[in-house]
């Protein structure tokens, strides 16, 4: 069970993480804009496209992350990436018709 202190640690790591992103995003947008702004001399209308194209995207990714379905506890598997099956070759070592030899 996950207590309340851990629950908090892991939404406050989500959104910083959101936002973080989100905030790349327009980071990004800004600075391609300003680029190709100083690139073809059209300042400032590219910038002002770039941080709206940035802005849309960071909230796109913040929309799409939100309504995502959460990972239910039977689709985790640790190992090959297979559904959870049991491991038969777990055990002693030897096999379940076989005789051990001491």
């Amino acid at each position: 069970m996950v207590s309340p202190h851990q629950h908090v640690k892991g939404v406050i790591g989500e959104g910083s993480g959101r936002g973080t992103a989100f905030f790349g995003s327009l980071i990004s947008g800004a600075l391609i804009g300003w680029l190709l702004d100083l690139w073809l001399g059209t300042s400032p209308w590219l910038v002002v496209v770039g941080i709206a194209l940035g802005a849309y995207s960071g909230f796109h990714a913040a929309w799409r992350d939100l309504n995502a379905e959460p990972p239910t506890v039977s689709s985790l598997s640790w190992g090959s990436g297979l559904p959870n099956q049991p491991d038969d070759d777990v055990g002693d070592g030897h096999d379940e018709g076989e005789a051990s030899h001491g």
